[in-house]
């Protein structure tokens, strides 16, 4: 799938907001995009935004964001045959 579906979903989202609510909101949209480009089957995209979203939340110091974000990135990561880097988030995790 190509981006534009998702640009079209995320039309709502105003950059100013995003800008204003600072990392907790960017990586609310980033973690938005990343269950959506999921769903559309775009999985390199989802595990891009889905990072982003864990790092982002990470720096917001949102920690039941970042584990739930974490949950959905290590589930995707499993699905998709990359066991490594599922296991890297983990430790992240768990440090």
């Amino acid at each position: 799938m190509s981006a534009r579906p998702v640009a079209q979903r995320l039309a709502w989202v105003d950059p100013e907001v995003l800008f204003l609510g600072g990392p907790a909101a960017a990586a609310h949209a980033f973690w938005l995009a990343g269950r959506i480009q999921r769903e559309d089957g775009d999985t390199s995209g989802a595990v891009w935004s889905l990072e982003s979203a864990f790092e982002g939340f990470a720096a917001a110091h949102r920690p039941q964001e970042r584990a739930k974000a974490a949950s959905e990135l290590i589930g995707l990561l499993r699905d998709t045959g990359q066991a490594e880097r599922a296991d890297a988030i983990t430790a992240q995790m768990l440090s």
